[in-house]
């Protein structure tokens, strides 16, 4: 992308996605025809921008529904007459050797792995032992992209007063970026004449979002506002919390409520995310435990040793249809201490 727009007789440049995936010979993310940020001009954080800054352009007037997009050189760029040069990286050398080869097939959209750049090269099978792998693979094929919402929302608000103070800031982001979303929070659903409240739900987009956000104590000045997280211990039934979540959203999905479901839990206490000790198979909450790497499915019930009061109110088994690999995600890192590190773990639920 940066060596096309390195041209210094264009001055403007009208183009669609298809076109730039072509010139890529690589799929653009799901993000570019999802979110209008993903074409900020100016965020040097992504990889895409930072190409089109050093190029010396910048997007203008990016249509998602229509996917056409119009670069402009930017007043810097004209001024020096030329545009600016980066060091060019392994993807732009992988890109230049494929540059005389035709292009891919349909077929080829089932066996891609993303790339460090955000994007999707073609050509690249799958391979299960990779991180990239891994980290995707509860992703595959969604209509949203949680990870570029949750990394957005990081910069903004690395920190959270409650659980319903993320509620509502995920959802003001999401309306931000998502403007046609139409979000909606505490959204009824009635199954077996009970009424459940999701805690946001995007109409236009049939998705559906349960948050959990267990903390640490943690007495923190950020930027002038003073964060007094209470210490909600007891991470069993919290656990527990989480999973019924990800059920509750298989049902969703399965009675047509929406085509998708997140269940998010952020936190900033490692237990929730450390590998346990070698005899977290005998725990009382063994069966819920979500740490790194741990794969959920089928039935998970209570240690016979599980307490009365660990257990109130959540005695039932929870049932989980699908088969979800955990993986954890760095938010933000606020110091060095423990308490300080938050980190989220995202479960996507589509139809079986």
């Amino acid at each position: 992308l940066h060596r096309h727009l390195s041209n210094p007789e264009d001055r403007v440049w009208s183009t669609t996605f298809r076109e730039i995936e072509r010139i890529l010979r690589a799929y653009l993310p799901p993000s570019a025809r999802t979110y209008q940020e993903w074409w900020n001009p100016n965020d040097r954080t992504h990889s895409q921008a930072r190409a089109w800054i050093a190029a010396g352009w910048e997007p203008t007037n990016v249509n998602l529904r229509t996917e056409t997009v119009v670069f402009r050189r930017s007043r810097v760029s004209i001024m020096r007459g030329n545009a600016p040069t980066i060091k060019s990286s392994g993807i732009a050398s992988s890109v230049a050797q494929a540059s005389n080869k035709s292009s891919p097939t349909r077929a080829d959209l089932t066996s891609v792995i993303p790339a460090k750049t955000g994007i999707q090269r073609f050509g690249e099978t799958q391979r299960p032992s990779t991180t990239a792998h891994r980290e995707d693979s509860n992703y595959g094929g969604l209509p949203l992209d949680i990870r570029f919402l949750m990394d957005g929302l990081s910069r903004r608000r690395p920190i959270f007063h409650s659980e319903a103070d993320f509620q509502h800031a995920l959802a003001w982001h999401i309306h931000k970026v998502i403007p046609d979303s139409q979000v909606r929070l505490e959204y009824p659903v009635r199954y077996d004449d009970r009424t459940l409240y999701l805690d946001i739900l995007l109409p236009t987009k049939r998705i559906a979002i349960e948050l959990k956000y267990p903390t640490r104590t943690l007495n923190l000045n950020q930027k002038g506002e003073r964060f007094l997280l209470v210490n909600h211990g007891a991470q069993p039934p919290r656990r527990y919390d989480f999973l019924k979540d990800v059920q509750r959203l298989e049902r969703v999905v399965a009675e047509e409520d929406a085509a998708c479901g997140f269940a998010v839990l952020l936190t900033n206490h490692p237990y929730y995310w450390e590998s346990p000790t070698r005899s977290w198979g005998t725990a009382i909450d063994s069966a819920f435990r979500l740490h790194e790497g741990r794969t959920v499915t089928g039935p998970l019930t209570w240690s016979e040793h599980a307490g009365e009061g660990t257990i109130r109110g959540k005695e039932d088994p929870i049932y989980i249809t699908g088969s979800y690999q955990l993986h954890w995600r760095d938010y933000s890192r606020l110091g060095e201490a423990n308490n300080q590190q938050f980190r989220y773990l995202a479960v996507a639920v589509q139809s079986q």
